[in-house]
């Protein structure tokens, strides 16, 4: 398949007995020299992008750096393939990256690479716009931590069905790093569930512009460091009635957090 010269979009979904999309290696062609979205979806059993003899369970990063990257792609979702270690790597991405009920692997992987020449240098997924992730299964040791620092021209983080355990592990991501993600404009958090108030280190992105919280249930304070985003225009509560409460009110102890933004969209439903 990767000897399809002019293929730029390629979606592999539903597919419940698939373990391996290649049987064969063979890197004497440009591998996928047009692709430009790659979407694998809900495939259980997918184990990687090539068999490697009788290993099944390696997740060694040197496998994932010994295959040829995507030279083009701008797109990667990987949704639902909980197995998936081993798939070429992806430095260069542009446009989004969802990882949702995936293994981090592949992203660490990709983390670990060495910038190719055709990316002048540049450290991994620092082209990268939008990223989307959830906590399903994420494994926050797995991820160095200071793999935030490469994202420099990142403008969207949403974040999806994080536990608040999950949530203060990856603090050491944001922590104490007032220059974090100097391109954010963006971080949305949905289906936190159990989130009784957000995180302190959402007060470092100081180039944040819009903050979106939908579907946190028992939401009920913001961080005291709010009026630290002077360049926040918008605030959304979608979905978070204990927290809508209480700005509807106007207390004396959220007020002062908000009253600096310009536009504040509240709603008790989604």
């Amino acid at each position: 398949m990767e000897r399809l010269p002019f293929l730029k979009s390629l979606h592999i979904s539903f597919l419940e007995e698939l373990e391996y999309i290649c049987y064969e290696q063979d890197f004497t062609s440009a591998f996928f020299p047009s692709l430009e979205s790659l979407s694998l979806q809900f495939c259980y059993k997918l184990r990687g992008w090539w068999r490697l003899g009788d290993d099944f369970n390696n997740t060694n990063c040197s496998q994932n750096l010994s295959l040829p990257p995507f030279p083009c792609l701008a797109q990667l979702s990987i949704i639902g393939c909980r197995m998936l270690t081993y798939m070429p790597v992806f430095p260069n991405l542009e446009n989004r990256l969802e990882l949702y009920n995936s293994s981090v692997e592949t992203l660490v992987a990709t983390l670990n690479t060495v910038a190719l020449e055709s990316s002048n240098h540049f450290p991994p997924l620092s082209m990268l716009k939008s990223l989307h992730i959830d906590g399903v299964i994420l494994d926050v040791k797995r991820i160095p931590k200071d793999w935030l620092q490469n994202l420099t021209s990142l403008q969207l983080l949403q974040i999806n069905w994080f536990s608040c355990q999950v949530l203060q592990e990856i603090e050491i991501w944001f922590k104490d790093d007032l220059k974090c993600l100097p391109s954010l404009q963006i971080i949305s958090f949905h289906n936190c569930e159990d989130l009784e108030a957000l995180p302190d280190w959402i007060c470092n992105l100081s180039s944040l512009q819009h903050l979106r919280v939908y579907d946190c249930i028992n939401l009920t304070s913001l961080p005291e460091g709010m009026p630290c985003l002077t360049n926040l225009q918008t605030l959304e509560i979608i979905g978070c009635p204990l927290l809508d409460e209480e700005c509807q009110t106007q207390s004396d102890e959220t007020w002062p957090k908000l009253r600096h933004v310009p536009k504040i969209i509240l709603s008790s439903l989604h």
